[in-house]
Formats: structure tokens, C-alpha cells, sequence
């Protein structure tokens, strides 16, 4: 859930080639189906095809911004920031942190304010990309501002210890990661006290 797309292994990969085959097809047959295009650009990440993905996704997003300048349907804002979420995430997978930041400050800006909707989906969407900002930050060198987005996925996580694990877990990494012995001390430590 928190991390970039899972690696499939071959076997898996095979099964998903007939629906992106057909899918494939449709949204070429049927260009204008954002839903669809979306869809087909989350199969191109699981076949590991992240720039193929970025790019029906960057289609479905501009259908879905038309499409709510048209009606200013909350579902098709929704669709919209989602879309938006997993551009992102295909960003920071091919290494264009910069673009990813820019998505993901999108994402935030479409979500609504911490603590006034309830809504479960959009609590997840929120950790995920806190902490997804806080990647691409680190992975520009900026681990200032990547560490005070960890702590922000973390404290939107509240009081859901499923998702505040995953957050402890991918935090502590990417402490490790940095290297010192002071970040590898706190990593253990949070772990620890998780």
C-alpha cells in the first residue's frame, strides 16, 4: 500500500497480459474513457512499464480535469486527485522527484483538511503521500524537509496501527538509509518502540 508498486513475478505478470491486451484496445477504441485509461496505466506499473503508465495516466488526467470544469462533480475531483496520487508515485519510480513533488503537493491541495472528513480512503491517500513527498525529498537530498514528511504521515496515520506500522517500517528504513550512526540509533529506536 505504502510503497511503490510490488514486483511481480513472471508467472503473475503473464496473468495480467490478456487484460491489458483488452484494455488496451478499448481505451484506443474509446480515447475520451478516463476511467479506463486510468485502469490501463495502473496495469502498465504492475507489467513494469512505468513510462507507458506516467503517460495514460497523464492522459486520464487531463480527461478527468475537462470533465470536472464541465460538471464540478465531487466524484470526478476525487478520481482526478487519485489519478494524481498514482502519477506521482510512476514519477518517483522513474526517478523525476521534481515532477513527483509536484503531484503529490497537487494531491495535497485537493484533500480536505486534516480532522474534517472522516472518510477512510482519503486518510490512507494522505499518509501515502506524505510519506511518498518525504521520499522524493530524500531522494533530492533534502532530508530535512523529507524527515518533517515522514513525521507528518506518521501523525496522520493516528490511531490506525496498520497504517502507522507501515509508515514505522518504510520511516526506519529510510533512516538507515541515510547512513550515520545517530539516523541507524533512531531507526532502531522506532522500531523498537513500535
Amino acid at each position: 500500500m505504502l510503497s511503490t508498486t510490488t514486483r511481480l513475478q513472471g508467472g503473475a505478470k503473464e496473468e495480467l497480459l490478456p487484460a491489458f491486451f483488452v484494455l488496451n484496445r478499448y481505451a484506443k477504441r474509446c480515447p475520451q474513457d478516463p476511467c479506463a485509461i486510468h485502469l490501463l496505466g495502473l496495469l502498465c506499473e504492475r507489467l513494469d512499464q512505468l513510462e507507458e503508465g506516467a503517460r495514460w495516466i497523464s492522459r486520464a488526467i487531463v480527461l478527468l480535469e475537462a470533465a470536472y470544469e464541465e460538471s464540478e462533480d465531487p466524484l470526478v475531483e476525487r478520481q482526478f486527485t487519485i489519478a494524481h496520487a498514482n502519477l506521482a508515485r510512476l514519477k518517483l519510480g522513474l526517478g523525476d522527484h521534481t515532477t513527483a513533488l509536484e503531484s503529490f503537493e497537487t494531491v495535497l491541495g485537493l484533500l480536505p483538511e486534516e480532522g474534517t472528513d472522516n472518510d477512510a480512503e482519503v486518510k490512507i491517500l494522505r499518509v501515502q503521500v506524505l510519506f511518498e513527498t518525504g521520499l522524493a525529498q530524500f531522494k533530492l537530498g533534502d532530508l530535512q524537509s523529507a524527515m518533517t514528511a515522514f513525521q507528518s504521515a506518521l501523525n496522520s496515520s493516528g490511531e490506525d496501527h496498520l497504517l502507522r506500522a507501515h509508515v514505522t517500517v518504510l520511516l526506519a528504513q529510510c533512516m538507515w538509509a541515510i547512513g550515520t550512526e545517530e539516523f541507524k540509533e533512531s531507526a532502531k529506536a522506532l522500531l523498537l518502540d513500535r
